[in-house]
């Protein structure tokens, strides 16, 4: 008998593992334990519960000049440009669940409740009162789905006007001008005020939006990417996607980088500022902005590359 478990999620990800049930347990951290069966098996009190559908902790997003860390307590903490208040106003307290636009940033908290902060000039980061179990946060627009399937969107009125075409279940992903997300028949689609893309590769790990663009890890494990709208300049952010086999991807302005299983890093795309040239190392998740990038190790420690206008890369902790 095998089971499918939610692990992590990331711009939007999502992994699922299958496993035998009588010969391996999920353990805290990022992989599969083997055990022997024969042996009680203590497994602790059970996590908190979270109205969250993939809390994500530790967890480093990357914005278009700043960076910011959900900690494994739950904390948050931001370095780089904060012309918009994005590094000096982080929301105090512990939560599950980060996510960031070009200028904003917003969290979830375990009962589903939403805080954001930054630039707000076209309302994106004006969260509504309500339980979100998902949440990305764009460009100008954030959109957050509520636990009955319910999508709202806040910020650039253009955009929230719009109501994408096909039901949205999970997994979504903000972009510089569009969001995307999985509808109920396991394919990516994504949408901005008026125009959208669909996408027909089955199930995705991990979805990510970036400028103009989006890509996705699929089932068999591959890196697939798109525009989305007519690309302003071709850095082959999306004809270079690499082959090979991958567990999390994220697309940022020019270029995207992406998590290989054996948890080294490739980036492609735009590398004028060193953004697609990723640090050595082991790293379980990573995420693309403007023209930098980070990564997470599995002891939730961070390294930033890129452009270092902003103190986006060295102000890392």
């Amino acid at each position: 008998m095998t089971l499918a478990l939610g692990a992590l999620w990331g711009c939007g990800l999502l992994i699922y593992v299958e496993r035998e049930q009588h010969d391996s347990v999920w353990d805290s951290g990022r992989s599969p334990t083997m055990v022997d069966s024969s042996e009680p098996l203590d497994t602790g009190p059970p996590p908190p519960f979270s109205q969250v559908s993939n809390p994500r902790r530790p967890w480093v997003e990357a914005g278009e000049n700043a960076s910011c860390l959900l900690d494994a307590t739950g904390a948050v903490s931001c370095w780089g440009d904060d012309s918009s208040g994005l590094v000096s106003d982080t929301p105090d307290g512990s939560w599950d669940f980060l996510t960031l636009g070009d200028h904003h940033g917003c969290v979830l908290a375990s009962d589903g409740s939403a805080a954001c902060w930054g630039a707000n000039d076209l309302g994106q980061a004006t969260a509504p009162a309500g339980v979100f179990r998902d949440l990305a946060a764009g460009g100008t627009v954030t959109c957050g789905l509520g636990p009955s399937g319910t999508l709202d969107c806040w910020g650039e009125e253009t955009f929230v006007a719009y109501e994408p075409e096909e039901p949205i279940v999970g997994h979504l992903a903000g972009g510089s001008d569009h969001h995307c997300g999985l509808t109920e028949k396991d394919t990516a689609y994504c949408w901005n005020s008026g125009e959208l893309t669909d996408r027909t590769w089955t199930y995705s790990q991990s979805l990510s939006a970036g400028y103009q663009f989006a890509c996705g890890v699929w089932f068999d494990q591959d890196v697939h990417c798109w525009e989305v709208t007519d690309l302003d300049e071709e850095h082959g952010q999306v004809d270079d996607a690499p082959n090979g086999d991958f567990s999390q991807v994220s697309a940022g302005t020019g270029h995207a980088c992406a998590v290989v299983l054996d948890e080294t890093l490739t980036c492609w795309g735009d590398d004028s500022d060193g953004q697609a040239t990723p640090s050595e190392g082991s790293w379980v998740q990573v995420t693309a902005g403007g023209a930098h990038s980070c990564a997470l190790d599995a002891n939730g420690g961070v390294s930033c590359w890129g452009s270092d206008a902003e103190g986006q890369v060295s102000g890392a902790p």
